[in-house]
């Protein structure tokens, strides 16, 4: 059975979005700061201010992890591209045309990946799983 270009893309699409942390990556070092609140001191203009005491604040973030070929899988079944049947060429096709290179058990994204999710128009909304960019790329 082939893998359409339709279900690579949105395979691509898929990784990078989670990888880049579009959906679950969006907080930046001031959400730490956002449920602390002070009142200012009363200022006068031209007066000095001094500083008693600074406290640096340690900021540790995390990157989202890495898809694995079981953890793209699932991802697959959630956004209903392919079939059972399908998966293990969806990801053969991936690491072939060098969207993905597999170090160890993860699946890192390539230039070429990052490449053609730039250039991907963001996704239509709309109910049918038939988008009209898919015949756009020169997939080989």
């Amino acid at each position: 059975m082939t893998v359409s270009e339709f279900e690579v893309v949105e395979v691509v699409n898929a990784v990078w979005q989670s990888m880049l942390g579009m959906e679950c990556y969006d907080m930046g070092p001031e959400a730490a700061l956002d449920d602390q609140e002070a009142a200012l001191p009363p200022l006068a203009e031209g007066a000095t201010l001094g500083c008693r005491q600074v406290e640096p604040l340690p900021h540790e973030t995390k990157p989202p992890a890495r898809f694995t070929e079981a953890t793209l899988i699932r991802k697959l079944e959630e956004e209903g591209v392919g079939r059972p049947s399908t998966y293990a060429t969806i990801i053969g096709t991936i690491q072939d045309r060098g969207y993905v290179r597999k170090t160890g058990s993860q699946l890192v994204p390539t230039f070429t990946a990052m490449a053609v999710t730039v250039r991907l128009p963001p996704p239509a909304e709309s109910s049918c799983r038939v988008r009209p960019w898919p015949a756009m790329l020169a997939v080989t």
